[in-house]
């Protein structure tokens, strides 16, 4: 069965390096080869004042893409090329009608769309 995932770019606060990133997200969470370069972590609060808006969901955790040269740094949007070139080599494709659907509508995400990839 094919599965369409998102991929956004979201601020995350790595604790390792101490420092705010703008990583990718993937949802939902991956299976198959997308799943070898994901990690599930938890996502802390960019702020104390931030809360849900109403009828918003709180995302406590989720997965990341990491880099897949080097899977110890989380993917960054430096590393695009990389990571479609690594999903074009494990059977993913990048949903171009769906990704222009979304970013040419008037519908918003949270996070700013990358990409869908279904595979």
């Amino acid at each position: 069965m094919t599965t369409t995932y998102s991929m956004l770019s979201r601020p995350y606060y790595n604790s390792s390096h101490q420092c705010y990133q703008k990583v990718i997200s993937v949802s939902p969470a991956p299976n198959g080869n997308l799943a070898t370069i994901c990690k599930r972590v938890t996502f802390q609060k960019l702020s104390p004042f931030e809360e849900p808006a109403c009828g918003e969901k709180a995302e406590k955790c989720g997965y990341l893409l990491m880099n897949p040269e080097d899977n110890c740094e989380y993917a960054t949007l430096d590393d695009l090329a990389s990571i479609f070139t690594w999903l074009a080599m494990n059977g993913y494709t990048v949903d171009t009608t769906i990704t222009n659907m979304l970013s040419n509508s008037e519908v918003r995400m949270k996070y700013p769309i990358i990409c869908f990839v279904t595979g």
